[in-house]
Formats: structure tokens, sequence, C-alpha cells
């Protein structure tokens, strides 16, 4: 039996806190009034000032900061700033936080879509335990809004994953705080003017865009990138909104895409990875980056066609796939072909680096190396095997006969 977590039930939320359009999404162009009140958002998504930083709403245009202005941010002893409070976590990892982005990847049909419906679902709802909904924990919306943006799927696929979120909670209609909007049809325009209007018109909890590259020329652009990360940071941050970004990973898997996807890597409170198993025909919820608090094992999940949904693996099961993982991870550290190559191309514009320089390397280049840990246990393995040395802090790479590149 589903708990729904709302104070009374369905109740339509305070109306005179949030103006009547809040309700539906008529138009992405805000009124008029609304534009002069809330100016930053406006700016912020606008096509012509996507390559510009904008100001703090208090310093007007052409003005510098100044000292005086920089006062209200400054931390010391005095100050007591609490972390952000988690608003999705994962195995009890804290994956998404209130006031900050969060990022979404993998291949195409690896199982993104069911991860997205317990994000949105379990918002509204607990199951009758953590693994009905994939360990994955939302906390309670209220009367707060939880909108799904979908940039790149037709129509019919956004509705098939609405009617599972409500399959999820447990009943037949959209609860009134629930937006889910197909917008395929809109320009790159459009839909930078959607989303500005859904963040000043709703009081938003969580906000999941489906397609972030959808709303750039190119997703190499590195300025454009810049600017729309730094964008939705300032709106994510002003609003307390947990917006959680999905973005396609590169072909061949590993790195998400462009420039854009290195942008987030860097700016994100948490980066997950969703993968499929075609053999077993098994999904995985991969940890790639928890920036406040411990990573989480991978979760594994299957179709159970007695329950006619996702459901994750058992505990044993589980463990099994865990050691499984961590083995093959362990297998890269002594393989021989593989560090030579790693290491050929981590000093292939240096002769000798440092260990945070080497590091650095390895973690840029291995994919799967992006922790400091994974990199260092690379490190050694390789100069188990002689690959490379190390003569006092100053690291070199041992040329072999055949430097092959496995990476």
């Amino acid at each position: 039996m589903n708990t729904t977590f709302q104070p009374t039930p369905w109740a339509e939320p305070n109306t005179s806190a949030v103006p009547a359009p809040a309700r539906m999404l008529t138009s992405p162009v805000v009124q008029e009034n609304q534009k002069r009140i809330v100016q930053l958002e406006d700016n912020i998504l606008s096509p012509e000032n996507t390559s510009q930083v904008n100001k703090p709403a208090q310093v007007q245009a052409g003005q510098r900061v100044g000292l005086a202005d920089l006062q209200k941010f400054k931390v010391n002893s005095k100050t007591n700033y609490p972390a952000p409070t988690p608003v999705i976590r994962i195995a009890g990892a804290n994956f998404g936080l209130q006031g900050m982005i969060s990022a979404l990847t993998g291949p195409p049909k690896s199982g993104k879509t069911t991860v997205i419906g317990f994000m949105l679902a379990t918002a509204f709802t607990r199951l009758e335990s953590p693994s009905e909904s994939l360990s994955i924990l939302t906390a309670p919306a209220g009367r707060r809004d939880v909108v799904y943006l979908d940039f790149e799927q037709h129509v019919s696929s956004t509705q098939q994953l609405h009617d599972k979120v409500l399959k999820y909670i447990g009943i037949p209609e959209s609860p009134p705080n629930l937006h889910t909007y197909n917008l395929l049809q809109y320009s790159m325009d459009e839909r930078r003017q959607a989303i500005s209007a859904i963040f000043n018109e709703l009081d938003l909890h969580l906000l999941i865009i489906d397609g972030l590259a959808d709303i750039l020329p190119s997703v190499n652009d590195e300025e454009k990138a810049n600017a729309l990360i730094e964008e939705l940071a300032i709106l994510a941050s002003k609003h307390n909104t947990c917006v959680v970004v999905v973005i396609h990973e590169n072909k061949g898997g590993g790195s998400v895409r462009g420039h854009l996807g290195s942008q987030i890597e860097r700016k994100c409170a948490g980066l997950i990875s969703v993968k499929k198993d075609r053999e077993r025909k098994e999904h995985s919820i991969e940890s790639r980056l928890i920036r406040i608090g411990a990573e989480f094992d991978n979760v594994y999940f299957s179709y159970s066609e007695e329950k006619g949904r996702m459901v994750q693996l058992d505990a044993l099961t589980t463990q099994q796939r865990i050691e499984q993982a961590a083995q093959e991870k362990l297998g890269k550290d002594r393989d021989p072909v593989f560090l030579n190559g790693l290491m050929f191309r981590c000093f292939e514009k240096a002769s000798t680096l440092t260990k945070t320089e080497l590091r650095a390397e390895v973690s840029r280049i291995d994919n799967q190396a992006k922790s400091d840990k994974t990199a260092d246990r690379r490190i050694a393995g390789a100069i188990a095997l002689g690959i490379i040395d190390n003569q006092d802090g100053q690291y070199r790479f041992v040329p072999s006969q055949n430097p092959l590149s496995a990476i």
C-alpha cells in the first residue's frame, strides 16, 4: 500500500501565494509586469544573453562591483551556513540538493526514463520499501511544484512517463502540482523562455530538464555552455530548487557530451550514469560524483513480469554484481597493455610529472578513474609493472617496445 505525503488529499496550492497562471503554463513568454519584478530570470535565459555573465540583481548594468557589495556574501567566524538540504537521495547518498544542479547521463535505452519516473513519483509518495523505487527517494514536495520538461522525445513517450508516474504513486489523476510538458516542437529560443516562465511563475521543488543539449546550437560552444550552466545554477540557488538535467554520453560511453557535459561535471552536486547490460537484461545506476557526502554502491534493476515494471535486484544478486564490477575495475590496475597505453598518453606532452599532475592526467584520460583513489591505483599498478618510475617525486614514463593505447 502506498503512503502519500500530503496535508490533505491533493489539496489545491495556496493561490494567494502563487499567481493563477502558475497552475498551467499557457505561454512561454512571461508577462511584462513579472519581467520587471524578476528581471534577472528573464535576462538569464534569453538567447542574446546566453554568452553574458549576469550581474547580481543589486548591481545596476554597467556598475562595477565594489567591496561594499561583497559584505552580504562574506564568510567569517560569526556566520553559519549549513550544507544544502538533500532533495533526492539514491541508496542513501545525496544526489540532488536544494538550490543546486545535478545531472543524469547514459546511452539511449539504458533506463534513464525509469530513474526519472521514480524521482518524480517519490516526491508524492513512498512505496512499500526503498527497493520498490530503486532506492530513489525524493523529499516530499508538499504544495511546491514538481516539473518535468521533455525537449527531445515524441509526446507519446512523455505521456507514457507521466502515466507511469501516476501508477507508481497509485492515483488515477495528476496531482495539481505535478507539471509535465513536451516541448519538442519549441525552438531553442522558446525553450529558454519556457524555463524562465516556469521559474518565475511556479514555486519549484524539483525541475527535471530532459534534453539540456537541445537548448544550445552546439554542446561544444564553450562560451554559451558555460553561461547556460552558470545561469541555471543562479536560478536554482535563488529559488531553492533542485534542478536535474539529463544529457547523453559520448558514443562509446564514458564521458558526457561536449563542453556542456564537462561544465556540468565541474558544477553539479551529483552525477549518475544509467547503464544496461544487454546480455543479462539488467540495468544499473552508477555514482559518478557525489559532491557532499559519500557515494553509493551501484543499484541494479531489471524488468519484472510479475509487477509489470522495473524492480531492484535482490540483495544477494546485487552484492554479486557489485563484487564483479569491483573485480573488473581491479583488473585494469593489473593489465600491462591497458596501463602502458594509459601512461603513454599521460606523458605525451611532458617527460616528467608530479604525483598531482599525473593523477590529474589519469583522471582526464580514463573515464573510470575520476576519483583520486582509482587514479592512485592505476599509478601504483604502472609502477609495479615497470611502466613508470618515481625519482624524488618526479614520475617518468619508461617506454616499452610497443606502446599501445588501450583507452
